[in-house]
């Protein structure tokens, strides 16, 4: 990571909160927190948080998509380490782990996520599961389809709207 960006995810708050946690390497801790910042800020997802898990030396953040979706598990990692270390069998690893030092969380969730963060601050999401997971019901993924649809046609309204405003003034 550049040093200007360092400087400033370690004056989060939120860096500030896992360096207590007393593990993880700077690295991770600065991963961890652009993740955290980026599913708050970016994405807008619900009930996020941190938490330690001493068994495996690493975080794990949790949240919500939307107020009504399941708990998501997602284990932030730098690209490097990415590359070098996390294996199919660590991932087993790590969601075993989430019934130890998470018992609320993870029952509830499904696979983990994996964040890999590059030094440019770019995050890539991988889904991760032991196994297969079955399709969506199809008439909810429609469901889906037809709100997410709504939704831009009336902020596209909106915008239209709120530029003809302005062109009148």
């Amino acid at each position: 990571m550049m040093n200007y960006e360092s400087k400033h995810i370690e004056n989060h708050p939120k860096y500030k909160e896992i360096s207590d946690y007393g593990f993880g390497s700077a690295k991770h801790m600065q991963s961890t927190v652009l993740v955290y910042l980026d599913l708050c800020e970016c994405k807008q997802w619900f009930n996020v948080a941190i938490h330690p898990c001493k068994e495996c030396d690493i975080m794990f953040i949790s949240g919500q998509v939307t107020a009504l979706d399941r708990t998501q598990l997602i284990v932030a990692v730098d690209c490097i380490q990415a590359i070098q270390h996390i294996d199919m069998e660590q991932i087993n690893t790590y969601t075993n782990q989430i019934q130890i030092c998470l018992p609320n969380l993870g029952n509830q969730t499904r696979g983990l996520t994996l964040a890999v963060c590059s030094s440019d601050s770019t995050i890539v999401y991988y889904k991760m599961t032991s196994g297969l997971i079955p399709p969506e019901n199809p008439d909810l993924t429609q469901q889906k389809k037809l709100k997410r649809k709504r939704y831009f046609q009336k902020a596209k309204k909106c915008q239209l709207s709120a530029d003809m405003t302005v062109d009148k003034t």
